[in-house]
């Protein structure tokens, strides 16, 4: 079953073998009560077959197996404390449900369940410093807290939430960097498997996650820095690559590309880079799509097509840049929730653009009416957004639209 859960088309497979092993362990309870070890094991089922319903979306059939599993943990751990792998699915048991929490828009609750998670793994770190296994699942947890942190606008200039997020970045390089020296060949990628080994796949994630918290902290050089850092560890398999890796690559160019553009480098550099980013991903992800969610993809064609749109804006390129702007637009209305902010700048350069060709009020309007809807949560941007819709109904004379706006602005 673990073997086929890695394989997304085989999910339904692996499902099935978890419930049958599950039927087998529950029948071996019912006939040992007091034995530990399959009390252990069945834990570790239950665990496994959550992750199978998770892939599949049944979201609350997974939380509810994972409870079952956390008592049969408990079991085991108040009976066996000495016993690392207890300790650690425990640990594990509560990080798969901060994901699913997660994935449900739970953020606080995701949030008490990665930091239940990170004190038993620091202090299993603490009981077991050479254990490997504890420290690369430590790292793992660190990077889900990291992304849930600095996911949003509302990180953008937080400084409390990106030093929080920064720590634990800091922390999982450090242990990483430990792990590098006394196991240099662990998690290698095997021969004839065209995958990342373990260690360019974290420090590529570590930088990355870096990177996107010095951007929001406006520390633009430090972001270059750690996100050339992240391409380095991706690049070293250029010979040697999947669709997945491929799709990395590109990932990881466009997020070197947006951080070169709020750095206010050469635009033209930028768009070339947002470019090369993008066709890498689509052709990655046409070979394969099991190279990501859905999901996760619609949110990267988002953030690149959005700002290349702004390079080519950036260039006088307003046509070009229109048409990269309505194209990100059309994607998907749903996951637009994420990107408020760029909507609301490409509404702006509709009203207010130097170049009156790019203006169109009627649809800055339309624009505006979105970033309100999405934009709950951030009340400067509600704010401009408002300002901008009245000032786009003055400028079409619809002088009695303004002013209803520009009222409630002022109360």
């Amino acid at each position: 079953g673990k073997r086929y859960i890695t394989h997304p088309q085989s999910n339904d497979k692996a499902e099935q073998l978890f419930r049958d092993a599950l039927e087998i362990y529950q029948a071996l309870i019912k006939d040992y009560p007091w034995d530990i070890y399959y009390r252990g094991d069945l834990a570790a089922c239950q665990h496994n077959l959550a992750v199978a319903l998770r892939y599949r979306g049944a979201s609350e059939e997974a939380l509810q197996l994972l409870k079952k599993a956390q008592n049969n943990q408990d079991y085991a751990v108040r009976h066996k404390s000495q016993n690392s792998d207890y300790q650690l699915f425990w640990a594990k048991h509560k990080a798969l449900r901060g994901q699913i929490a997660e994935q449900l828009q739970q953020r606080d609750e995701a949030l008490n369940l990665y930091e239940k998670s990170l004190n038993r793994l620091e202090q299993l770190q603490q009981r077991w410093p050479d254990n490997r296994r504890i420290q690369t699942y430590l790292v793992n947890i660190y990077h889900q807290r990291c992304r849930l942190l600095t996911n949003g606008l509302d990180a953008f200039g937080n400084e409390p939430l990106l030093k929080r997020a920064e720590t634990d970045a800091l922390k999982s390089l450090e242990i990483l960097q430990r792990l590098k020296a006394a196991f240099p060949d662990y998690g290698e990628a095997r021969s004839g498997v065209a995958e990342l080994d373990f260690y360019s796949r974290s420090f590529h994630e570590t930088y990355t996650i870096l990177a996107r918290i010095y951007a929001g902290w406006q520390r633009h050089d430090d972001a270059v820095s750690a996100i050339e850092k992240a391409r380095e560890y991706l690049d070293r398999f250029a010979d040697q690559q999947t669709p997945k890796v491929r799709y990395e690559i590109g990932d990881t160019i466009v997020d070197l590309a947006v951080i070169y553009s709020m750095a206010d480098r050469d635009p033209v550099m930028v768009e070339k880079m947002v470019r090369d980013g993008l066709e890498r991903m689509e052709n990655a992800y046409a070979e394969d799509p099991r190279v990501t969610t859905r999901k996760k993809h619609v949110t990267e064609l988002h953030h690149a097509w959005f700002n290349l749109a702004l390079s080519l804006y950036d260039q006088g390129k307003y046509v070009e840049s229109k048409v990269q702007w309505e194209k990100a637009i059309e994607l998907d209305q749903e996951s637009l929730k994420g990107f408020s902010r760029l909507l609301h700048l490409y509404m702006e350069y509709m009203v207010y653009c130097h170049d009156l060709s790019f203006r169109d009020y009627r649809r800055a309007i339309e624009i505006g009416k979105t970033v309100l809807d999405i934009a709950g949560d951030d009340p400067e941007l509600m704010h401009w957004a408002q300002r901008d819709t009245g000032v786009a109904h003055y400028r079409l004379g619809e002088f009695a639209e303004a002013n209803l706006i520009f009222s409630d602005i002022m109360t």
